[in-house]
């Protein structure tokens, strides 16, 4: 059984915002389970898995045994304007501290020693509970001290550091698309295609603006396309392609 320290419990989580609430939204999709357990969250890592059950742990929403509490019954249970009322109050319960530095217009600096005060977080841990509280709070609407900085719910990334140039990544068994004078790609996107021999073939084509996804997305996406091109029995029928990522801009 997957089972958290009761230390661990009651410290806030340090996961993308995007990521738990990502979770929500594939628990409501279906009838909740008494048990919340890592059959569920198979397509995430091992990181990912350990913070989601912190998180669901820290809003009360299981308890030390994984059990469905009613917390989590109703939030999954609500639409869209209900869940952001819900995890508003939850916010509001387990950020108390933070949500007096708040009140009080602090800065970021005031923030951040709040999280070290209350919770021992240091570092880069630190400043993840911080950009997880900044998104969660204003993804439920709730107003917030005008000298917190500005977050871009997405990647989940930390305010104030700017994102890696990223290198050149090849995409197995993507068909390169048409190009246009310029160089660009043409706007059908591209296709995977997977070959069955006689039992004939399968064409996915994907439509997608890859540098605007968030990482885990991303990563998700490139995964489902390996797994599906390693279903090929026959010749690829076109060369591989490069897909270039640029440096993003906030």
């Amino acid at each position: 059984m997957d089972t958290e320290s009761a230390t661990d419990e009651l410290r806030p989580p340090y996961l993308p915002f995007a990521t738990f609430l990502g979770f929500l939204t594939e628990l409501a999709s279906k009838p909740l389970p008494p048990q919340i357990d890592r059959s569920m969250m198979s397509s995430k890592s091992g990181t990912d898995q350990a913070n989601l059950f912190s998180a669901l742990k820290f809003f009360n929403l299981i308890d030390s045994e994984q059990v469905v509490q009613d917390g989590l019954k109703a939030l999954v249970a609500t639409d869209d304007e209900g869940r952001k009322r819900a995890l508003g109050s939850m916010f509001r319960q387990r950020y108390p501290g933070q949500f007096k530095v708040s009140e009080q217009n602090g800065t970021e600096k005031a923030l951040l020693d709040s999280f070290e005060h209350d919770f021992g977080y240091s570092g880069d841990t630190r400043r993840k509970a911080m950009t997880f509280f900044l998104h969660g709070a204003r993804w439920a609407d709730t107003e917030l001290s005008a000298h917190f900085p500005a977050t871009r719910l997405g990647s989940g990334r930390s305010p104030g550091t700017r994102p890696k140039r990223a290198v050149k990544k090849k995409a197995p068994g993507l068909v390169a698309p048409e190009r246009s004078a310029a160089g660009s790609p043409a706007r059908d996107g591209e296709r995977v295609h997977v070959s069955f021999g006689d039992l004939g073939q399968v064409d996915v084509m994907v439509r997608v603006r890859w540098l605007e996804l968030p990482d885990e997305t991303f990563t998700d996406l490139r995964r489902i396309i390996k797994e599906l091109k390693a279903l090929d029995t026959g010749p690829i029928e076109s060369p591989e392609i490069d897909l270039e990522e640029d440096e993003g801009t906030d």
